[in-house]
């Protein structure tokens, strides 16, 4: 498959951008679906580092994200953006995400490992988080966190996901993920348009470095191919039941 095949595929399962887009949770639900199983990302992998163009788009969209995790951008169109997050099998400790939200809805698979993966709802009574408002232009290398001061949360699901499990989220659920150490995790995403108007926050157990201009840690292009080549070796291996 090439990156325009792959761009076709996914423009024919969600529909025409706009009001006839079909980007809510089914429908972001069943085009994710094809892609996901250890297998077809694979192939996906092998197709993109045959790809320099391919291979090109992606070194310039992905980074290592401030949640700890590789985030590996396949496709970036207007309607949509496919991509992997991986956490690393090299990790000592575990690494608890800020639970936030986003500016999206998203449909994820986990296709190796597993993670603890929280919800969590506003709650005055509950324990006090450094809140954040964050922003930042799509494709852009830097973000922005402004500090709102203590806010109160309670967690409102807790459970552990292991691979085969699939979920969808609306833009405003509050979340977080927490990886395990020394193993590696992998999930495919696949985030719907932005909402309009939809505020993105952060809340930390910690304080959080605040500013205009915080940047990601990207990847050169040797990273990002020896990363993907021990993905597409890592896939290939039958996972159990």
């Amino acid at each position: 498959m090439t990156l325009g095949e792959l761009s076709s595929r996914l423009s024919a399962a969600l529909g025409p951008a706009g009001k006839g887009a079909r980007t809510g949770a089914d429908g972001l639900r069943a085009a994710l679906a094809p892609f996901a199983a250890p297998r077809a990302t694979r192939r996906l992998l092998c197709a993109a580092l045959r790809d320099e163009r391919w291979m090109a788009e992606m070194l310039a969209a992905s980074y290592r994200h401030p949640n700890g995790f590789d985030k590996i951008v396949l496709l970036a169109d207007a309607g949509c953006q496919l991509r992997l997050h991986v956490w690393r099998d090299d990790a000592c400790e575990t690494r608890v995400e800020n639970v936030h939200n986003h500016r999206w809805d998203f449909s994820s698979v986990l296709l190796l490992g597993g993670y603890r993966f929280q919800e969590f709802v506003p709650d005055p009574d509950g324990p006090d988080f450094h809140t954040y408002g964050y922003a930042s232009e799509r494709g852009a290398a830097e973000y922005s966190l402004e500090p709102l001061g203590p806010r109160g949360l309670t967690c409102s699901f807790d459970a552990h996901l292991g691979p085969g499990t699939s979920y969808t989220l609306a833009s405003d659920v509050l979340h977080r993920v927490s990886n395990v150490p020394g193993r590696l995790t992998v999930s495919l995403v696949l985030q719907g348009p932005h909402q309009a108007g939809t505020s993105v926050l952060v809340f930390a157990e910690d304080r959080l470095e605040a500013g205009e201009e915080l940047h990601r840690a990207g990847f050169s292009r040797g990273s990002l191919r020896r990363l993907l080549e021990q993905l597409v070796d890592e896939l290939a291996i039958p996972q159990p039941n």
